[in-house]
């Protein structure tokens, strides 16, 4: 069998083999089941389907900066994990540090302990801010 064929035969075998793929396993499944592996949409998977409690430092650094339970909600679907401030080996819970803009255009970074069984909102932070005036007392 000479060359050109046996990448002709190649290539056929290829083009069928990612035809069946496609409409056997990919065709009907939205985009975000396409994407869902990576690890960003892991985390927010959990993140999202936890019930969410705010600690009372959360409670208290939102009061003052003004963010709202809807903003978190939106922050958690929509941000971005920013592995960088996140501690993923923290002990029980691992700490997430979500990052985004608000639909009023606020640049917010919340910081999510990922609990077995809740996701906790550890603080909130406006970072567009120059500086912080909060004073939140320790409990």
């Amino acid at each position: 069998m000479n060359f050109r064929r046996r990448i002709t035969l190649y290539l056929s075998g290829f083009l069928i083999g990612g035809l069946i793929v496609w409409f056997g396993l990919l065709k009907n499944r939205p985009d975000d089941a396409l994407t869902s592996w990576l690890p960003t949409k892991r985390i927010v998977m959990q993140l999202d389907t936890n019930p969410m409690v705010l600690t009372h430092h959360a409670e208290c650094r939102m009061h003052c900066r003004g963010i709202t339970e809807a903003d978190i909600h939106q922050l958690i679907k929509k941000g971005d994990v920013n592995f960088g401030k996140s501690e993923v080996h923290a002990t029980p819970c691992p700490k997430y540090a979500m990052e985004g803009t608000t639909a009023q255009g606020h640049h917010l970074r919340i910081i999510c302990a990922a609990c077995e069984k809740e996701t906790r909102i550890v603080t909130a932070i406006d970072l567009d801010l120059k500086t912080d005036t909060c004073s939140c007392p320790e409990k």
